[in-house]
């Protein structure tokens, strides 16, 4: 359980508007993740509880604006993974709902700072890299 609880949620503040100038610091980091980034085929498999899955039935994802560069292989759900994964998912429904809110609070107020901050420019760069 997390020990981190928060006893309030904090008033929402919107993120500063980043203008990624030509040559600026932000657009030459974000330049320099996506580059990173484009170099390397991930391989993206099914996560089920927790735990990796790799199938026989995959697809290549592929930059939506140069098809012929592979950015990695997607592993995909059959019926079975499917079944586990929704299995899995109920199965631990319960521990999620007897959390107290601000636990579940902290856990997202968490992933948004991450985001908007450490892993900035990995997931511009992700998504840039997806939908190109």
């Amino acid at each position: 359980m997390i020990s981190s609880h928060i006893p309030n949620v904090p008033a929402p503040v919107n993120e500063p508007i980043k203008q990624y100038a030509p040559n600026s610091a932000e657009a030459l980091a974000l330049q320099t993740e996506w580059d990173r980034m484009a170099a390397i085929k991930y391989d993206i498999p099914c996560v089920i509880n927790g735990k990796e899955v790799f199938t026989d039935k995959t697809e290549n994802v592929v930059m939506p604006h140069n098809h012929q560069h592979v950015l990695g292989v997607s592993y995909l759900a059959g019926d079975a993974e499917l079944n586990a994964a929704a299995d899995a998912a109920i199965a631990t429904q319960e521990k999620w709902r007897s959390m107290p809110w601000q636990a579940r609070a902290a856990i997202f107020l968490k992933a948004a700072d991450l985001l908007a901050g450490p892993f900035r420019n990995t997931i511009n760069a992700a998504t840039m890299l997806g939908q190109s």
